[in-house]
């Protein structure tokens, strides 16, 4: 099946619904703490955290700013699958509640890509899929996130080479070229995260 219509089909399946609602009203999950940040209870997942910056003359825009900054509880982790001997990547829809609306809430991402508070099961549920892949053992390479909206986030991503015939796909799962890799990226279907991991694995990390 051509990997458009596979697509279109991951997005009619989609159950992702999201609708924006006050900050007040994600309470008690989610709440001001008692330092001051904006987070849970537990402080797993992230926390808005503030900041106040100062500069030397010249170096920015202005010489002084406060901002908010996500501050992320760990580090996560993202693992590409390669096959073995040829340019296919195994790669998954995964729904999150800042895409865009129209795909069904989908990007095209890297077969595991998780936070510490995911591979915990913070959140009472499961471990992600290919949760595994980092019980192998799999090198992994740090790569900072951006600085202008994260408080010194870090990201761990590396790849495995894997037998195609012994792997069997999820239902949001599929092999796809290089060029097909390409080709949603053109679209604008294809995660941040995916291409940082794919970076590893192109580059031999």
């Amino acid at each position: 099946m051509d990997w458009k219509q596979w697509f279109e089909d991951q997005v009619a399946n989609s159950g992702m619904e999201v609708r924006q609602v006050p900050l007040r009203n994600i309470a008690p999950d989610w709440g001001m703490q008692p330092d001051g940040d904006f987070g849970r209870p537990d402080g797993k997942f992230f926390t808005y955290v503030g900041v106040r910056v100062t500069m030397k003359k010249d170096q920015r825009e202005v010489s002084y700013w406060v901002q908010p900054m996500i501050c992320e509880y760990g580090e996560g982790a993202i693992i590409v699958i390669k096959a073995r001997g040829e340019e296919k990547f195994l790669l998954q829809t995964k729904p999150e509640p800042g895409n865009e609306y129209k795909n069904g809430q989908l990007m095209l991402n890297a077969p595991l890509s998780a936070s510490v508070s995911n591979l915990q099961a913070a959140h009472g549920g499961k471990r992600p899929p290919r949760a595994e892949l980092l019980d192998q053992g799999t090198k992994l390479i740090v790569i900072p996130q951006d600085g202008g909206k994260y408080l010194r986030k870090k990201n761990h991503y590396g790849w495995v080479e894997a037998d195609p015939a012994a792997i069997v796909p999820n239902a949001n799962e599929r092999w796809f070229t290089l060029e097909e890799i390409r080709e949603a990226m053109q679209e604008g279907l294809v995660s941040e995260h995916l291409c940082q991991a794919l970076l590893t694995s192109l580059l031999k990390l």
